[in-house]
């Protein structure tokens, strides 16, 4: 079982475990995982009315066949994040990258209406514990922070997530900028400067973005790296392959030459059996002609003898 209770003080009284109070299993459905997989906090939205709770979500996902809740955490509109699957658990809201994520659902409906400024407070203040506080080697970085449409084909969470555009529900989550407030200027924009001339401007600090690159760039290497111990391991599973496989074909034709030595002695034998059989039929007919001869009567054993002496000297 996975438990790993958190205490994030920013949040105050704003933050609840519920994990066991809620519907499902919160500690180890859909699987455990290392925290060592987590790469992305992905932030979604739940697609319901802003007037929907924690228990209405488990009830949805419920009635989807699951074993608990999709997510991690949820954030209602009064603020309140709701720690409802373990962290230390692979839960069920990014299709195929469910060990590498958690997931962080704001209530709502976000094609429709906009996070409320208290959400936009506390989901910032959960995103920067767990980027900055929390112990989760892969994820050290804002540019980890990623809505659901980044790692998969889907409008989640709501046309508002979007990098490209200056003020997008990314960067307000990431510098605590409600929607009630002002967007950006270009005061409010990250400036490489040179003798006092504006070089270039960005919306992020571009050393959030290295360490982003660099931690993927790091992801990517231990990858190569595994793959490659793989490969290796394959390859000496296959060399050993073809070590037994000619084994076996050494043997393969020491038995055929034992088959064919020993279906030469059959035949052998086979030829020595027909010339006995032809013996003996031989001495069957032999034998067979004997009892057919008349047998000579009315002389003695002497007799016969005298007499066929008799006839040896008279052929003379």
């Amino acid at each position: 079982m996975s438990d790993n209770p958190l205490s994030i003080q920013e949040l105050g009284d704003s933050f609840v475990d519920y994990r066991q109070p809620i519907w499902g299993n919160s500690y180890t459905w859909s699987w455990e995982r290392p925290i060592t997989q987590v790469q992305y906090l992905v932030i979604h939205h739940t697609v319901t009315s802003s007037d929907a709770t924690p228990d209405d979500i488990a009830l949805f996902h419920k009635a989807r066949g699951w074993g608990g809740i999709g997510y991690h955490f949820i954030v209602t509109k009064d603020g309140k994040v709701w720690y409802v699957g373990d962290i230390g658990t692979a839960r069920a809201n990014v299709a195929n990258m469910n060990e590498k994520v958690i997931g962080i659902s704001l209530i709502g409906d976000f094609t429709k209406e906009l996070p409320t400024d208290e959400q936009i407070t506390s989901t910032h203040l959960l995103c920067k514990f767990l980027v900055e506080t929390a112990s989760i080697p892969n994820v050290k970085s804002w540019e980890s922070v990623v809505g659901h449409k980044e790692l998969g084909s889907t409008a989640c969470p709501g046309a508002s997530w979007d990098k490209a555009i200056s003020g997008d529900m990314w960067w307000r989550i990431k510098s605590n900028t409600v929607y009630s407030a002002p967007p950006p200027q270009q005061d409010d924009v990250y400036k490489v400067t040179f003798k006092g001339e504006v070089l270039a401007t960005y919306e992020f600090n571009p050393e959030d973005k290295i360490k982003g690159l660099d931690s993927k760039l790091k992801t990517a290497g231990d990858e190569v790296s595994r793959l490659t111990s793989e490969n290796a391991s394959l390859t000496s599973e296959l060399n050993q392959q073809e070590t037994d496989n000619g084994d076996l074909l050494s043997q393969l034709r020491e038995s055929n030459t034992d088959r064919d030595k020993a279906k030469t002695t059959v035949i052998n034998l086979e030829r020595q059996i027909d010339v006995a059989l032809d013996k003996l039929k031989t001495q069957e007919i032999t034998i067979e002609a004997l009892k057919s001869q008349t047998p000579i009567t009315g002389y003695t054993g002497w007799q016969l003898i005298g007499e066929g002496i008799s006839k040896l000297f008279k052929r003379k």
